[in-house]
């Protein structure tokens, strides 16, 4: 009888075990992961900087689509064609809620660059999130500075 205890008692020791691991790597497995691949912006003369001058003149149109998990926001933005490049990155927060802040930053390249050419120029961040939670888009920001933006879902 004492045998029979003891190995039963084993058992659910060991079935005890095994339940935490499973559960430790669902919680860690479920947590959103950040995948942002920023522009990459390479100069032979100088380090670019942001362009303080650049201001959008309108609202900006950001489209917000769900593809297997990956959470995907895409736009255009207007800046001058000849001297400055955007880059794009993406901030998220939170697990039970996931929080997501997008930055652009219209950087020049060359200061002594002069430009009227305006182009409309794509952007497109990302992140990954492998459970279904809430996401909350918590803004839009160009040069460090919040701007204006509408979201469009599922576009």
């Amino acid at each position: 009888m004492a045998k029979k205890l003891a190995k039963r008692r084993g058992a659910f020791i060991l079935v005890c075990i095994l339940v935490g691991l499973l559960v430790l790597w669902w919680s860690i497995s479920s947590l959103a992961f950040v995948v942002s691949t920023p522009q990459e912006v390479s100069t032979p003369d100088a380090a670019p900087v942001i362009d303080s001058r650049y201001t959008p003149t309108t609202e900006v149109l950001v489209r917000h689509t769900v593809v297997e998990g990956a959470h995907i926001y895409r736009g255009f933005l207007t800046i001058p064609a000849d001297c400055d490049v955007l880059s794009t990155s993406i901030m998220t927060s939170g697990t039970s809620v996931i929080h997501v802040k997008v930055s652009l930053k219209v950087l020049r390249l060359d200061s002594s660059c002069i430009s009227n050419n305006l182009l409309e120029t794509p952007f497109s961040v990302s992140f990954l999130s492998r459970t279904q939670t809430a996401v909350v888009f918590d803004g839009l920001t160009i040069n460090n500075a919040k701007i204006p933006y509408s979201l469009v879902e599922g576009k």
